[in-house]
């Protein structure tokens, strides 16, 4: 009856045991984490990576400050990792992440560890979080005037360094020499910078050397050459060897581990790494401190009432077996000093006492145990079963990667959530006892996986990257990288697959983007090579024919030739204006017009040429429609997109729609994802033809692609409107049509609008008895050209080459006036027309050329007065040379 009585006695006291701990804590749970509670929205912005031990400690201090106060808190971490990514680079980087990243975010208080972090929400905090307060921690060397304007405070990071300064020349007295260790980083030397305003109170104990140290080999050596005549101070740093990070912790037991001197620092998380000890900053009480400033933030305090706190948050702290090691005295140390390592005693009570109180507690021990432990032991077990599956279910649902696992008969036994998702199942159970041909809708692909699926089971062996091609559901192509390994029992038996696949549709598309860009730009090159060749053969073809016009009569049959030559000359020079715009698009011969005006007339001579089965609609909105741009270039869009669309719709006939209006964006359109925001004049061609296969849709902007038949274009019809699109800063795409048809717009920015010019008249070529420098290194222009200036009246002196030019020059020779080619060898027109303005100032410059980027190179050289594109004709030259000398003489 007694051992009823006790047994309900000790039930009892377990019960109430219990009860006073459990109980208050579910009634704090409930009022501060309630359904109800609102969410307060906190970031924490640390400035170094995830396991450095000082962050973390703040990290803990404040996240536990936070969970145990009155409000409901959404703590949000984010990490600058400046230890080992530093660099303003990064920190923009970060800026822009974080930006995109917390758009929609509202947050009530920022707090941030340590001096990147700081530095960065001094720099970029108004401008991401505008009004949001920050409370700061962690800071070394803080200036008050950096944060005058700011919605900061915080605590400073101000370890007593004399506080240790002052007990290492107590401890040590017969050590003269302080070596302080650091690195480069703004952490260390911020904390440096504080050593030295504490130095100088020493300067008659200590003699100081200071090192920054940036490999593990270079600390070795240093520690090795420390002596009995030594104390060591370390600032935490990181070491990178060999693409190894040894963090503050290591690289201070690599420093203990090499030297005989005593190490103090200022941080108590370097603690238990062989350094002595001293006057210690807490990580913890650190960020629990800063917490405390963000609660009272978020009880309405303003963040300018609340000073910026610099006591530190310290306390003396030592390790035990290091000072030993040391043969410190114990009473030398501070009072009221903590120990770690130390060996505890076994107890300090009387042993008849101590006996008897642990006899009594393993009596009550046997009999609660005897209660419990079966009920116990089964909850332990259903919980941990339970806890490990939720885990592995909730590690599998967040793995990106397809994950799934088949019996050995091909039925599915289980997935994750991404694989559900992927094949639009929703719920990963519903895949149980499902096989391949259940879940893909093409055989061939169920087939593949079952045959992967037995060569497996089959061999024993895994297979890994196997690149699939498949449908998903939706009908949009997918690539998977698959691996597959077997699955055994406990007895090592196969008895299943499981297998993994990573979806890598994007990487794959963004490989081919770049094997695109590539092409292109190497086609590019090669066709701007090209246009150059035909730029000098066409000049020389040109000005030989007028030359020979000059010489026959207009009735002869020979002038009528020639006259046939001269046009097809003319035709070809506009084939290789074609060439340059698309390999090197360009703003020259810009100037303001009217897009609606040069869309009617392009339509014009577009309506004469159209058979009558296809009808031509004008849809022009009304309104200014002027932009800076090349007429002869909006002429060529108009036409080539013209012109497919009537190839497209000439045996059937149809409606060929073309629009002009003004849009006015915020968002990009489709197919042109970095059209910046702005108004805009878009130019649609419409046709009701068969329309554009989807096999070729990415394809039609390459040059030399064509669908035509032979003999009916090159090809370069769509590549020369995008790259004319280009060069007007606009874009053009391949948009959905109202019908089967085909739909192109153009999108031309308007940001640069202006009243239209008035049409330039072509004049005369104009005469001239000035003497010219002619200088060309092809031989057929230096013999067409002069001859073709000479019968206008000028004086010619031809040159090949610059060297040559120079050399009449030199010999004293005048002239009115120079022109020169751009690309020659040796010494190229601007080089040469540099050379001009030392030796001949004020002599004027004509400069041609065959390659786009002339004018530009032209700015180089101070005497340039014109620059002529090549394919031209002798009155185009002699205006120019009329035009310049003319400017020369009026003094302008």
């Amino acid at each position: 009856m007694a051992s009823v009585r006790f047994f309900r006695f000790c039930l009892a006291l377990a019960l109430a045991w219990a009860a006073m701990w459990a109980v208050p804590s579910v009634a704090r749970e409930s009022a501060v984490q309630g359904p109800d509670a609102p969410k307060h929205q906190v970031l924490f912005l640390n400035s170094y990576h995830n396991g450095y031990s000082w962050s973390d400690d703040i990290l803990a201090g404040a996240r536990r400050t936070l969970r145990d106060s009155t409000y409901a808190i959404d703590l949000q971490l984010e990490y600058v990792d400046a230890k080992k990514h530093p660099g303003r680079e990064n920190m923009a980087l970060l800026a822009r992440l974080m930006a995109s990243k917390f758009a929609q975010t509202r947050f009530e208080v920022v707090i941030v560890s340590d001096n990147d972090a700081y530095d960065f929400m001094r720099e970029y905090g108004t401008k991401l979080f505008p009004g949001v307060p920050t409370v700061f921690c962690g800071v070394n060397d803080f200036k008050p005037e950096e944060i005058v304007g700011l919605p900061m405070t915080g605590l400073v990071e101000n370890p007593d360094i004399e506080a240790n300064l002052r007990l290492a020349a107590l401890l040590h007295p017969d050590r003269r020499r302080m070596v302080v260790i650091a690195d480069e980083s703004v952490t260390s030397r911020a904390i440096v910078a504080q050593f030295r305003q504490a130095a100088p109170r020493f300067a008659a104990r200590f003699d100081y050397e200071y090192h920054n140290v940036e490999s593990p080999a270079e600390l070795v050596a240093l520690a090795q050459a420390t002596g009995d005549n030594d104390v060591v101070f370390y600032v935490p740093i990181y070491l990178e060897e060999e693409g190894y990070t040894y963090s503050a912790e290591e690289v201070l037991r690599m420093l203990s581990t090499h030297t005989n001197a005593p190490i103090y620092s200022g941080w108590e998380f370097l603690l238990g790494h062989g350094m002595v000890g001293g006057k210690l900053l807490s990580g913890e009480r650190h960020g629990a401190a800063a917490a405390y400033m963000a609660l009272d933030i978020l009880d309405g305090a303003k963040v300018h009432d609340i000073p910026v706190e610099h006591a530190p948050q310290d306390e003396n702290v030592f390790d035990w077996p290091v000072v030993k090691r040391f043969l410190i005295p114990m009473s030398s140390l501070p009072e009221g000093s903590r120990f770690i390592n130390q060996p505890a005693p076994f107890y300090e009570l009387q042993k008849p006492i101590f006996w008897t109180i642990i006899a009594s507690l393993v009596i009550m021990s046997a009999i609660l145990v005897q209660l419990i432990l079966t009920n116990a032991k089964r909850r332990r077990a259903e919980e941990q079963v339970k806890e490990q599956l939720n885990f592995m279910q909730l590690l599998l649902d967040t793995i990106p990667q397809l994950v799934y696992w088949k019996d050995a008969k091909g039925r599915y036994m289980g997935a994750n959530k991404s694989f559900a998702d992927f094949f639009g199942l929703g719920d990963p159970r519903k895949v149980i006892g499902l096989t391949n041909h259940d879940l893909m809708h093409i055989d061939d692909h169920a087939r593949r996986g079952d045959d992967a699926d037995q060569e497996v089971l089959v061999s024993g062996t895994g297979m890994t990257r196997m690149i699939w091609e498949l449908s998903r559901p939706d009908g949009q192509a997918a690539t998977l990288d698959i691996t597959k390994v077997p699955l055994s029992d406990h007895k090592g038996q196969v008895v299943g697959v499981l297998s993994t696949a990573e979806d890598i549709t994007s990487k794959v598309s963004l490989e081919r983007q770049l094997l695109q860009s590539q092409k292109m730009e190497a086609l590019g090159t090669f066709v701007s090579g090209i246009a150059h060749d035909f730029n000098n053969i066409l000049t020389t073809v040109i000005n030989s024919a007028e030359l020979a016009l000059l010489d026959l009569p207009k009735d002869a049959e020979a002038f009528q030739d020639i006259q046939r030559a001269l046009r097809a000359a003319q035709r070809g020079s506009r084939l290789v204006m074609q060439m340059h715009t698309y390999s090197r698009p360009s703003r020259e011969g810009f100037k303001a017009v009217d897009i609606a005006l040069a869309v009617r007339e392009a339509l014009g001579l577009l309506r004469v040429s159209l058979p009558g089965n296809i009808k031509v609609v004008e849809r022009i909105e009304p309104g200014p429609s002027t932009t800076m741009a090349n007429p002869t270039q909006i002429n060529q869009v108009v036409m080539n997109l013209c012109t497919n669309a009537f190839q497209a719709m000439r045996e059937t006939g149809g409606v060929l729609t073309v629009g002009l209006s003004r849009r006015a964006i915020d968002t990009p359109p489709p197919g042109a994802p970095d059209l910046a925001p702005g108004t805009y004049l878009l130019l649609a061609v419409e046709d009701t033809g068969p329309g554009i296969p989807e096999v070729i849709r990415d394809k039609i902007f390459d040059p030399f692609f064509t669908t035509k038949d032979k003999g009916e274009g090159t090809g370069l019809g769509l590549a020369v409107v995008q790259g004319i699109a280009k060069a007007h800063k606009g874009r053009v795409v391949l948009a959905p049509a109202q019908g089967a048809g085909a739909r192109f717009e153009l999108w031309l920015p308007c940001s640069e609008c202006a009243p239209a010019a008035e049409v330039d008249q072509v004049s005369a070529p104009r005469e001239g008895s000035e003497r010219i420098l002619f200088v060309e290194d092809n031989p057929d222009q230096l013999v067409a050209v002069p001859r073709a200036l000479s019968r206008l009246g000028y004086q010619v002196t031809p040159a090949r080459g610059a060297l040559e030019a120079l050399d009449a020059l030199a010999s004293g020779e005048r002239f009115d006036a120079v022109v020169t080619d751009y690309d020659m060898p040796e010494v190229d027109g601007v080089e040469f027309a540099r050379s001009l303005a030392q030796i001949a100032p004020g002599l004027p410059v004509v400069m041609v050329s065959g390659r786009r980027g002339a004018i530009e190179a032209a700015q180089r050289a101070p005497g340039i007065g014109r620059v002529l594109m090549k394919p031209y004709s002798v009155g185009e030259l002699s205006r120019a040379l009329g035009d310049m000398l003319d400017d020369f003489s009026n003094g302008r």
